[in-house]
This record gives C-alpha cells, sequence and structure tokens, in this order.
C-alpha cells in the first residue's frame, strides 16, 4: 500500500512535459499552459491541505484530466494542442486545438478547433 501511495505521488510530481518548439520565456509558456488548462476546465488535484480535500484525494487522482501535447509560437502567434480530459474506456481520443495572441499583458485565444482521434493518439 505504502509503495503504491509513493509511485502515485512521483508520478503526479513529475508530469508528462509537452513538446514547445519557438522561442517563449519561462513566464509567457507558465501562463500559456494556466490559460488552456483553465479553459479545458482542469480542477487542482489538492487545492489546498484541507480535510475535505485530502479526504477527497483518490477521487481527484482517478479523475480524468486534460494534458497539453505541444505548443508552437511563430511570429507572434502560438498553437497549442490539448488533449481534453475523457473518461477511459470510450475507445477514442477528443483534443483542442488553440490558437493564442498576447495582448498588452495576458495572452488571449483568438480561435480554437475541436478535433476528435483514435485512442493511439495518447
Amino acid at each position: 500500500m505504502g509503495f503504491a501511495l509513493l509511485v502515485t505521488f512521483a508520478c503526479l510530481s513529475f508530469p508528462q512535459r509537452s513538446v514547445v518548439t519557438g522561442k517563449l520565456s519561462s513566464q509567457d509558456l507558465a501562463a500559456i499552459e494556466f490559460l488552456v488548462h483553465r479553459t479545458n476546465g482542469r480542477k487542482p488535484i489538492l487545492p489546498d491541505y484541507s480535510w475535505q480535500n485530502l479526504r477527497r484525494l483518490p477521487q481527484a487522482i482517478v479523475r480524468p484530466r486534460d494534458r497539453i501535447l505541444s505548443i508552437a509560437a511563430s511570429n507572434g502567434v502560438v498553437q497549442v494542442e490539448a488533449l481534453l480530459a475523457a473518461p477511459r474506456g470510450k475507445g477514442i481520443t477528443r483534443g483542442v486545438t488553440y490558437k493564442l495572441q498576447q495582448s498588452s499583458n495576458a495572452w488571449d485565444i483568438t480561435a480554437h478547433q475541436f478535433w476528435i482521434g483514435p485512442e493511439s493518439l495518447r
């Protein structure tokens, strides 16, 4: 039991990184990832350290989550491809491609396109 818990926390601590092409600062990259996850409706696994959230931790760990596949920056436009959270066992993968531009002090989504593909895209 203890080993399984340790492996679970290790996987959560080292998430898969998305492929980034082009030049983006670490602040821009963090802002883009935050915007995409917030737009996709991602909820944090452990929003705070209250007892209520600790009791809900096992459900939060197995909850389907979105994942950013790639971030490509070119000529001031950033394109982000992300997998949307989907329950296992459906056999399909749903995703979205966003186009973002930086305004005076924030990143904005200017266009998006949803797509559906086979399970092998994960």
